[in-house]
Order: C-alpha cells, then structure tokens, then sequence
C-alpha cells in the first residue's frame, strides 16, 4: 500500500512538471501566467509643447508648414530586464501610429516580469514587407500604407504629408504647394531602443507613453528644394534617422 502511494505521488510530481514545462513553451517567450496587458500610447509634440493640427510651424530651416498625415510602423517590441535577458518577445506585432488618432491606446500582448528595456523595428522587417498584405492582420493589412501597385516595393514604413509656404507669403493655405514623403524599403528599416524601468508585475494595463516630436520628423528637411519622394534616398533616409531620434520615453 505504501509502495502504491509512493507511486502515484511521483507520477502525480511528474505530470506535473510535464503540464508545466509544455504551458511555459510559448514561442513569442511570453510568461507563463503573465496577467499584465502591456501596451504603447502615442504622444505627439512640437518640440517641447503639445502638437496642434490648426497651427502652423516653422522647421529649423525656416520653412512654414503644416501637417496633414503623419503615419508609421513600429513593431516586434522585445523587453528584457536589468540583466539583458529577454522577458517577452511579440515577433509578429506591429502598431500603426498615426498622428490623426493622437492618444490611442494599442496592446502588445500579456507579460509578466520587470521591464528595463523595450526594442522595437521602426518599419517593417524584410520578410514581412514582401508578404502579400491581403493576407495579414491589421494593422498590415492597411492598403494605404503598402505599394500595392508595385508589390516588390513592400510596405510604407514612414507616410509624411502636408504643405508648405511655396508662394512664401508667411502663411500656408490650400493654396500652397503640398510635400509628400513615403519612405520604404528594406534600407529604410530602423531600430530603436527605450529604457522604460518599470514592472509589468500587478495585473491590469500598462501603458507605455512614447512621445514623437514632429519638430525632429522634418529637421534640416528643406522641402522647398524636394517635396516629394517615394523611394530610399539621401532625403528619406534621413526622414527615417529623424523619426529614430523624435520618438522618446519620458
């Protein structure tokens, strides 16, 4: 009897390890258990004040303009803790941030451990920018924001619009020429880094605040010498270093 019982504890120790070992296999190496939603809210600012869509700018160069879309790609957020390891990793995730839905909130997914850093891709990976976006979930599946008419150019990691004061007059209206910049191309893909320190510990929702500085987006871009661009180039390279440099953790 004694034996018997012996038996069915370890068999009992036994399955249990098994049911944990194959509950924690999780491929985006997720905690198991992680009951902590995690998510990115877009902040948008001109400089050191808030960004408002009825005014008009001056960029460093002295050129007037006003914006009328601002839209990206960021995806494949990975966190690790104080020691370099990784504590969740979301491969397949990516957010649309677009100017026009300031203060939204998008999940990455559940986690559970303390966060120190998070790196992200600014575009869109190669493999996944020359998938066919009819076939992905959103936000890949936007039309607007993929080269659908030339499918080897992939995805618009980077759509940057607005006007600029052409007839230099001091204002910019409808009647001012407008600038347009989509940056893509595997070249074009950027990576970012951001110390945000803090645990994803307690359950409920963390929202991760990243602020994008419009005046960073368009420094040292003279639009009145090129307004238009739709491929990797000196100009759109530079528009991808900038938005690198404009998205802060505060």
């Amino acid at each position: 009897m004694k034996r018997k019982l012996m038996m069915t504890g370890l068999a009992a120790v036994l399955l249990g390890a098994s049911c944990s070992k194959e509950e924690g296999t999780v491929e985006d190496h997720t905690h198991v258990g992680g009951n902590t939603i995690v998510a990115v809210q877009y902040n948008w600012k001109w400089g050191a004040d808030a960004y408002d869509d009825a005014q008009m700018y001056t960029t460093n160069l002295g050129e007037p303009i006003r914006f009328t879309r601002v839209r990206f790609f960021m995806g494949q957020p990975h966190f690790k803790d104080d020691g370099g390891a990784t504590v969740a990793d979301f491969p397949a995730k990516y957010l649309l941030a677009d100017k026009a839905a300031s203060g939204q909130v998008q999940n990455f997914g559940e986690v559970n451990g303390h966060l120190h850093t998070l790196e992200m891709t600014i575009g869109v990976d190669s493999t996944t920018n020359h998938s066919d976006p009819t076939m992905n979930d959103a936000p890949l599946d936007d039309a607007t924001m993929h080269w659908n008419w030339n499918p080897a150019f992939g995805y618009i990691f980077l759509k940057l619009e607005g006007r600029y004061d052409s007839d230099n007059d001091g204002d910019v209206d409808n009647a001012d020429n407008t600038f347009i910049y989509d940056c893509g191309g595997d070249v074009l893909r950027r990576d970012a880094v951001f110390n945000i320190h803090t645990d994803a510990l307690t359950g409920g929702t963390l929202i991760i605040d990243l602020t994008v500085d419009m005046a960073q987006l368009v420094n040292n871009l003279d639009i009145q010498a090129d307004d238009n661009e739709h491929s990797p180039s000196p100009i759109t390279e530079m528009i991808m270093d900038n938005l690198v440099l404009g998205i802060t953790h505060e």
